[in-house]
C-alpha cells in the first residue's frame, strides 16, 4: 500500500513539473512571426519616452537571428536581445520614442532584418500615435 502511494505522488509531482509549452514549428529554416507588427501610442506628451514591445516567434526549425534593425528617424530607438531564439521560442524588438520634434500626428517605421525574413530580407514594424502639446 506504501509503494502505491509513493508511485502515485511521484506521478503527481512530475505532472506539475510540465515545462512552458512552444509555439508549432512551419518552416525548415528560422521564420520571424511577430504577433502584430503595428502600435499606436496613446496620451504621448513632449520629451516623455514612450516604449512599447513587439513580441515575436521563431516558427521555423534552427536558430533564428535578429542581424541589425534601422529606423528613419532619430527619435526613435531599438534594441533587442542579441542571442539567437531557438526554434519554437520568442523573442522582442523594444522601441522607444521620444517626442522631441513638435506636436501632432506621428508615423515612423522600422526594417527588422533577420534570417528568417521574407524574401524582401527585412519585417517592417510601424509605431504611430498623436503628441499633445505641453500643458
Amino acid at each position: 500500500m506504501k509503494r502505491i502511494i509513493l508511485v502515485l505522488l511521484t506521478f503527481l509531482l512530475l505532472a506539475g513539473c510540465k515545462k512552458e509549452s512552444k509555439v508549432a514549428v512551419t518552416a525548415t529554416k528560422p521564420q520571424i512571426d511577430f504577433e502584430t507588427v503595428e502600435h499606436h501610442f496613446n496620451d504621448v506628451k513632449q520629451d516623455q519616452p514612450q516604449e512599447y514591445d513587439f513580441v515575436f516567434h521563431n516558427t521555423g526549425a534552427t536558430p533564428l537571428v535578429i542581424q541589425k534593425t534601422e529606423t528613419g528617424c532619430s527619435c526613435t530607438q531599438v534594441s533587442y536581445d542579441k542571442e539567437p531564439v531557438a526554434a519554437g521560442e520568442e523573442g522582442k524588438i523594444h522601441v522607444t520614442y521620444l517626442a522631441n520634434n513638435g506636436t501632432g500626428h506621428f508615423s515612423h517605421y522600422i526594417a527588422v532584418y533577420s534570417n528568417g525574413a521574407d524574401s524582401t530580407g527585412y519585417t517592417e514594424l510601424h509605431i504611430e500615435g498623436e503628441v499633445a502639446a505641453k500643458p
